[in-house]
């Protein structure tokens, strides 16, 4: 949390993860390493720069090169975005009235839900 009270770093982060699972096949094996290490597994830049034999701040530009073009993929693709919708339309599928007491639709709506958050 920020000194500010809010989770912009937390909600950033995440942000990251989603995109890494959409289009991390798309970066280096070393790119994805690396944003893995540093978002997922939240080591430190000092860390990361030990195990790949780096400096930190080849760290630190491996990480702001991937993020950026995880960011542009999405913008081109919007595969993360679209997920997101489709989630949601899930959501609101399964809480209309009879789908709710459905449990065929309510498992066919759980299996979609996990493969949007596989990344499909």
């Amino acid at each position: 949390r920020r000194k500010d009270g809010s989770d912009r770093g937390v909600a950033k982060n995440l942000e990251i993860s989603f995109l890494l699972d959409f289009y991390g096949d798309m970066l280096t094996d070393k790119q994805r390493d690396v944003v893995e290490l540093y978002y997922n597994e939240d080591l430190s830049l000092a860390e990361i720069a030990e195990r790949a034999g780096i400096s930190r701040q080849g760290v630190r530009d491996a990480i702001q090169r991937a993020s950026a073009q995880l960011h542009a993929y999405e913008q081109a693709l919007g595969m993360e975005r679209k997920a997101r919708a489709i989630r949601e339309k899930a959501k609101a599928l399964a809480a209309l009235p009879g789908v709710r007491e459905n449990q065929a639709a309510q498992g066919l709506i759980q299996d979609m839900m996990e493969m949007m958050d596989d990344g499909i």
